[in-house]
């Protein structure tokens, strides 16, 4: 019995690695899945939808994790909502932008651009209040440019003005970032499912409330069998699924490969609109693309060096 238990032992690190691989594919595929989606549905009813699916998918799950913690028995409810309906603010503001900003430009490109998140955690760690504030290193400076000149490279407009499809998109990350400050705040400890789960539902209102003028106006978007399977997909699997795996898998695997994976996620996004959209990859694009991974690498090599936890942003 003890041989056995050595041997599942010596397997959970791998699959926690699957795992996360598992859920970092299915972040990229959800990229396709949603430009699909928004150019048949408009962007705050489809974002109202899928939240409310991913909250009501949550219910169980926080139910148990409520008996498990005997009510949340010294658990901080008021910090774990405060702090949860922040994160959701963050999230609904990152979800809105970069919905609209895959839905005029390529889902490749809405996916490397997005990923400068990475780059923007070290920087805006910087300014949050109650840190000690330090210097960025010569990494995160160089990580910092590096995204820059991938941006500028990807961008496609001749002009100096960024496309405001790109805009969207930076702005997104920004969002991005800010949501992964809030969840590095702690303010989720002893609660975690009810922490997402109140993101979701934040989430979910909000993009209700945007969502109003466009059901007056346009009446009630027809609810087509390839939009349910959208609204299931990014609700369910990319949501609800995706958060579960990487919550077990980063309690297995060091911040290194954490970081190292989550920046695969932009690669599978392009793989799977090149295979599924038909997405063409320019040379502009691709050496874009490689400068913008370079730049996350860069602005990560601090952070993996004081072996801090990495926290995905798409982790709802």
């Amino acid at each position: 019995m003890l041989g056995q238990t050595r041997g599942w032992a010596g397997w959970i690190v791998p699959l926690a690695v699957a795992g996360m691989l598992s859920a970092v594919a299915i972040w990229g595929v959800n990229f396709v899945v949603v430009k699909d989606a928004v150019s048949r549905w408009p962007v705050f009813p489809f974002l109202a939808a899928r939240f409310t699916i991913a909250t009501v998918s949550l219910i169980p799950l926080v139910l148990q994790e409520r008996r498990q913690s005997a009510s949340y028995d010294g658990v901080n409810i008021s910090r774990v909502v405060s702090h949860g309906g922040w994160a959701g603010a963050a999230l609904f503001g990152a979800y809105a932008t970069q919905t609209f900003g895959i839905r005029y430009a390529p889902a490749s490109t809405a996916a490397f651009l997005t990923s400068l998140y990475l780059v923007f955690v070290p920087l805006f760690l910087m300014l949050t209040p109650g840190n000690r504030i330090r210097r960025a290193t010569v990494h995160e400076w160089g990580g910092a440019l590096t995204a820059v000149c991938g941006v500028l490279v990807i961008n496609e407009v001749v002009a100096p003005a960024l496309a405001l499809r790109h805009m969207l998109l930076i702005g997104a990350a920004g969002f991005f970032a800010l949501q992964v400050l809030v969840v590095g705040a702690r303010g989720h400890r002893g609660a975690p499912v009810l922490f997402t789960a109140i993101q979701m539902t934040v989430v979910a209102l909000v993009s209700t409330c945007f969502a109003i003028p466009d059901l007056l106006s346009e009446g009630a978007p027809l609810l087509q069998p390839r939009i349910m399977l959208a609204l299931l997909f990014t609700g369910l699997i990319a949501s609800t699924l995706a958060y579960l795996l990487q919550t077990w898998a980063q309690g297995f695997v060091s911040s290194t490969q954490a970081a190292v994976i989550l920046a695969l996620e932009p690669v599978f996004a392009t793989g799977t609109a090149w295979l599924v959209l038909g997405e063409t990859l320019s040379p502009r694009f691709v050496l874009g693309s490689a400068l913008i991974l370079v730049a996350v690498a860069l602005s990560q090599v601090t952070s993996l060096r004081r072996d801090s936890p990495v926290h995905p942003a798409e982790e709802v």
